[in-house]
């Protein structure tokens, strides 16, 4: 089951990979525009609002950890999201 979890996650990390290297080629305006249809948020709220679920039920509920939230109106760049799923990565193995 382990490995099976550990394969999930990677196929996981795949999808998200390609959606960072399409979110690359945008213009950095976009990433943080407003958009009607998602309630006047922005691509990268709903990026950061998933990091913060990981953190929320893996990292301080399961593992017991007290790490806060992201802010959405913290993060400036792409660069950014991308470090917080690496630290996401980290305790997704741990809590695995």
């Amino acid at each position: 089951m382990h490995e099976l979890l550990i394969l999930q996650y990677e196929n996981i990390k795949g999808a998200r990979h390609a959606l960072f290297a399409y979110c690359e080629h945008m213009d950095n305006s976009d990433l943080f525009k407003k958009v009607a249809a998602f309630n006047d948020s922005t691509i990268s709220d709903l990026l950061l609002h998933n990091a913060n679920t990981y953190i929320s039920w893996l990292e301080n509920f399961g593992l017991g950890g007290t790490l806060p939230f992201h802010e959405n109106g913290d993060v400036k760049e792409l660069k950014e999201i991308k470090m917080i799923y690496e630290q996401v990565d980290l305790f997704v193995y741990e809590f695995l």
